[in-house]
């Protein structure tokens, strides 16, 4: 609740404004709701109001009402007036992709599952683990360079954001810089085409065809209507990405939905329900639309935490129509899996695209020649540059019995190398899983990375690895069927999703870079060559930002 409000009419740089400020207190702005327990435990009195300041200035600018909060200002603006991507759309077009340092996202159809990683050191987007055709990021934060703002300039070019629906960020002071700060925000999000490497976070949008939303709509309707257990499937209990924060504080929540039940300790499912399951047939999406849930910083209902949330936020619905799979997230509908093979495509180009320095010797096939034979002819051909490790299992206390084979080939820079001749794809899947497994065995297993080193010794004095030994970079160097040209309309279909699931775990979690090549096949006196052509890289992403509200 706010006290002492004052409301005023300004104007800032020639643009018609609103300023609001006043303080936030306790419960009849008397002593916090915490008091009279503090009071009880300890025997000492204790009276003290919780006071918290807060201003809001709400300005027009384009025929755009952007809000800038000031303290806890920002509690006062409603979730459902917010451009609720703005911060995003700011963020992918300006931040640097490779130092992030936290991203909050959500995936539709994971029960309600959020997943926030934090980096203060900053990481690439890929460390964040983030499936690129399956996660809704919420939240974003890094650094950006480069801008044309007040907060940029040449002693201090780098400036840190965090973006959500709105930005947090430094703006201009001076009237006219802080316009021209919005209007500079607005110009970038409206003109300035997504960073490469941050542009897929954009394409998952809100359904928008009015008669699809009243398709999902009348769905969720029914499901309303049902009991816990009927619709447990579905429908899931979530929390509000921008409420993250606020939920982990709270202790107590409210709903209201035509009546007010609190305050509870624990929200569940039912209790949502058990409200709409009394309505009428056609009235309970709306009423939960219309309804909202506040938190609580204690257990009897006494401290608010921010203004309330329409309750819809609070439900994660999963609704097919036909083969097609939708779901409301933050009271929004999105299509799951919309866009998905055209991005699976875009995932394997680029893994095949990494340029790799690697190059080995044509494989004999018509001389019959086996992997072992062709992996320690490598060695031969290209003595002290690969060691041939093919069938030269490790073995610690879990992998007792027929240990587990690091690589085929190993180079004398650390880097480890897959070597298969795959006809189909089982064996293409079998070379990936024993690539992680390879890897998960070295960094975990100490007993693991002290039998490799041993071994790698014992096959050559030349060779010798600290004893600390992680891969750096992974290598699967393929000969496809008979030569055929190794890429996305040759590569086996299972093989290319298992390819793209092992690349983006190696690299975001053990932090290895993983390259494909293609092996020739030398037929009689002549050599087919795999005729995949690598890609360029692209550039480096730079900056990002955010804040905005559309007129009501």
């Amino acid at each position: 609740m706010v006290h002492e409000r004052s409301t005023h009419r300004v104007d800032i740089a020639g643009s018609p404004a609103l300023w609001v400020h006043g303080v936030l207190e306790s419960a009849d702005g008397d002593a916090a709701a915490w008091c009279a327990d503090a009071a009880r435990t300890t025997g000492v009195p204790v009276s003290i109001a919780d006071r918290r300041s807060l201003g809001l200035l709400l300005i027009v600018v384009d025929d755009h009402v952007y809000a800038i909060g000031y303290g806890q200002g920002h509690r006062l603006v409603r979730d459902d007036l917010k451009d609720h991507r703005f911060g995003i759309a700011f963020a992918v077009r300006t931040f640097e992709a490779l130092h992030l340092t936290s991203l909050l996202r959500r995936r539709p159809g994971a029960r309600g599952r959020s997943d926030a990683t934090f980096a203060p050191a900053g990481l690439p987007i890929w460390g964040f683990g983030v499936e690129d055709h399956a996660d809704l990021v919420g939240r974003i934060a890094g650094r950006a360079h480069g801008l044309d703002l007040t907060c940029s300039s040449d002693e201090k070019d780098t400036v840190t954001v965090s973006a959500s629906a709105g930005i947090r960020m430094h703006l201009g002071i001076d009237p006219a810089c802080l316009k021209a700060d919005i209007e500079e925000i607005a110009r970038i999000c409206r003109e300035e085409e997504p960073r490469p490497d941050l542009e897929y976070i954009e394409r998952i949008q809100p359904v928008k065809d009015p008669a699809q939303i009243g398709e999902l709509d009348a769905a969720l309707d029914d499901r309303l209507g049902k009991p816990v257990e009927d619709v447990a499937n579905s429908l899931t209990l979530v929390v509000p990405t921008l409420r993250l924060i606020d939920y982990l504080r709270a202790n107590s929540f409210a709903i209201s939905l035509r009546t007010r039940v609190g305050p509870i300790e624990h929200l569940e499912l039912h209790h949502l329900l058990d409200r709409t399951r009394q309505l009428e047939s056609g009235t309970r999406v709306q009423a939960l639309r219309r309804g909202h849930v506040r938190l609580y910083s204690d257990h009897s209902g006494g401290d608010p935490i921010g203004p309330a949330t329409s309750a819809d936020k609070w439900l994660e619905a999963n609704v097919g129509l036909g083969a097609r799979r939708f779901s409301m997230v933050d009271g929004r509908w999105y299509e799951v899996d919309g866009g998905y093979l055209e991005r699976l495509r875009e995932s394997v180009e680029r893994v095949l695209g990494q340029r790799s320095d690697i190059r080995l010797p044509p494989w004999r096939v018509d001389d019959g020649e086996g992997e072992r034979s062709y992996n320690l002819r490598v060695q031969r051909e290209r003595p002290g540059e690969f060691l041939c490790l093919d069938r030269q299992g490790i073995k610690d206390r879990f992998h007792w019995r027929n240990g587990v084979e690091i690589c085929d080939l190993l180079g004398r820079d650390g880097t480890v190398v897959h070597v298969k001749h795959a006809h189909g794809s089982a064996p293409l899947s079998h070379l990936f899983t024993q690539a992680l497994l390879a890897v998960q065995t070295l960094r975990n297993s100490p007993e693991a990375r002290h039998a490799f080193v041993d071994q790698v010794e014992r096959l050559d004095q030349r060779w010798r690895l600290p004893e600390t030994f992680e891969p750096k970079r992974l290598v699967f160097a393929i000969l496809l069927k008979q030569g055929e040209p190794l890429g996305p309309d040759t590569l086996f279909p299972f093989a290319q999703v298992a390819l793209v699931q092992i690349e983006r775990t190696l690299k975001s979690v053990y932090d290895i870079d993983v390259e494909v090549i293609g092996i020739d096949a030398e037929t009689g006196n002549t050599a087919s060559r795999l005729r995949h052509v690598p890609t360029p890289r692209d550039g480096d992403a730079t900056d990002g930002a955010q804040l905005r509200l559309p007129v009501p």
